[in-house]
C-alpha cells in the first residue's frame, strides 16, 4: 500500500547500499519526481498546457543526472 502523502512517502523512502554518488541520486529522486508532478500540474492547470508523460519522466531523469 503506497503512503497516503509526502512526508509519509519521504519518511518511508529506504537507502539500498549504493556509492556516495547514488546515495546522493536516491535521496534526491522523490524530490525531483515531486518538482516535476508540481510543474506538471501548474502548467497544466495555471498556463493550459500540458505534456505527455514520457516529458515529465524525462525532465525527473534529467534533473537527477
Amino acid at each position: 500500500m503506497p503512503p497516503p502523502n509526502v512526508p509519509s512517502l519521504l519518511a518511508s523512502w529506504k537507502q539500498p547500499s549504493l556509492s556516495t554518488k547514488g546515495k546522493i541520486i536516491w535521496m534526491l529522486s522523490p524530490l525531483a519526481f515531486c518538482w516535476a508532478i508540481r510543474k506538471y500540474r501548474n502548467n497544466k492547470i495555471f498556463e493550459a498546457k500540458s505534456s505527455p508523460v514520457k516529458v515529465v519522466i524525462n525532465k525527473i531523469e534529467c534533473s537527477l543526472l
